[in-house]
């Protein structure tokens, strides 16, 4: 905070009579933007953005850890196999919606639609839910 017109910080808080006349400059106390809010908001932003995709990444080895103890048919694959095939396959893609991602996060956080960080993270992860989505459908199918 810091006093716009220099001046003590009870003077001009409007109850006198021309205080209604003064503007902004005699209503005291006012708050400035604060540039370290903006950078702790982009960095909170970026922080759940790499957090959904470590999750994504977590989720996908505690998957592959469970399907370890299933034995398939003698003549294919083992579920366990199945799944490495899918992330071997499915890596360079996550990788790109993490680039993606990385991309729509600093265009969201150049616009002011959003002010949650919160939200700017998770919006901008879209684009890997989309690809869990769709290989949680191919592996089902």
């Amino acid at each position: 905070m810091r006093r716009v017109d220099g001046g003590e910080p009870n003077a001009g808080r409007g109850d006198e009579p021309d205080g209604g006349e003064r503007g902004l400059a005699g209503r005291g106390w006012v708050m400035m933007p604060s540039e370290s809010r903006t950078v702790a908001n982009r960095v909170v932003a970026y922080l759940v953005f790499l957090c959904w995709h470590g999750l994504v990444i977590v989720a996908y080895l505690a998957v592959l850890d469970r399907q370890s103890s299933l034995r398939g048919p003698s003549y294919g694959n083992s579920p366990w196999e199945d799944m490495v095939i899918l992330g071997v396959y499915s890596a360079p893609v996550f990788l790109g919606t993490l680039v993606a991602g990385l991309f729509w996060l600093w265009s969201l956080l150049a616009g002011d639609r959003i002010r949650s960080a919160v939200a700017l993270g998770t919006v901008a992860t879209s684009p890997t839910f989309l690809l869990v989505a769709m290989a949680t459908l191919v592996h089902l199918w």
